[in-house]
């Protein structure tokens, strides 16, 4: 996802809710994490979007919304966060949490 403002994010998760899947190009993690959200995405389908924010073309993005590491996922309804999860588990640990809580609804 290239250069997106917080009124873009805003906007979107007032159509969708959103997972902002905070990442890097150099974060080995964020990888693994892909697979995972590709399939949370499918299974929910137009109910929830992943997009992915690559912190380097995205920072003020970030620094808004306080990631401090990466990957760090962040669940936001009608512009709201609803759910935040700091990847430092394994990827399957980051699907369940968001599988799990009732964020998106």
């Amino acid at each position: 996802m290239g250069s997106t403002s917080f009124k873009e994010v805003e906007q979107l998760s007032r159509e969708q809710a959103l997972v902002l899947d905070f990442s890097a190009s150099y974060c080995a993690p964020c990888e693994q994490l892909d697979v995972v959200l590709q399939g949370l995405e499918h299974d929910y389908g137009s109910r929830v979007r992943v997009l992915k924010v690559d912190i380097g073309e995205c920072s003020e993005l970030a620094q808004h919304f306080g990631v401090r590491s990466v990957p760090t996922l962040l669940g936001i309804v009608a512009g709201e966060v609803r759910a935040q999860q700091a990847a430092s588990r394994a990827p399957t640990g980051c699907e369940s949490y968001l599988r799990s809580s009732q964020w998106h609804r």
